[in-house]
């Protein structure tokens, strides 16, 4: 299932965090908390980029790989990678980044559409990219790459 959204990105707070060289950010108000790595319990016959669950205060939290799940080149958990929990009202998703940044406000003015030549765009990931001094930030919709991804959460329940 490929998603397709047509959201464009919207001035406001965004949580910024590294995945390689490159700097990305998502809407803070989807983000539940930021943990160090924990142990990951591997589950098998599921997508590369899901690399399984852990459990945070009883509840179990599937793990998802960014770097993987859009396809960069894997690399090594450093000191600095962390899991970003994202809240999508339903359930809750742990992301693996290299490392969070900080936190950017946005306005209107500091946000360009993405490129159409894109590809990435066309799959609704992509939002637009943020302006913050001589930097681009990457802007991108968490719940988009949320929902292209293949993570069965009644089979986690069952």
């Amino acid at each position: 299932m490929t998603a397709k959204s047509n959201k464009v990105a919207s001035e406001g707070r965004y949580l910024s965090f590294q995945l390689g060289h490159e700097i990305f950010a998502v809407e803070i108000q989807c983000v539940s908390e930021i943990i160090g790595m924990d142990k990951i319990t591997a589950l098998p016959d599921t997508e590369t980029y899901v690399k399984g669950v852990i459990n945070l205060r009883g509840n179990i939290i599937p793990i998802m790989d960014l770097r993987l799940k859009l396809h960069l080149i894997e690399t090594q958990y450093s000191k600095q990678t962390c899991i970003i929990i994202v809240d999508t009202s339903t359930n809750k998703v742990g992301i693996i980044v290299d490392a969070v940044q900080d936190v950017l406000d946005f306005n209107c003015k500091q946000i360009d559409l993405t490129p159409e030549i894109c590809s990435v765009s066309n799959l609704g990931i992509v939002t637009g990219i943020g302006k913050i001094q001589e930097k681009n930030v990457i802007l991108v919709d968490m719940f988009a790459i949320l929902a292209s991804a293949k993570i069965n959460f009644d089979k986690l329940r069952a």
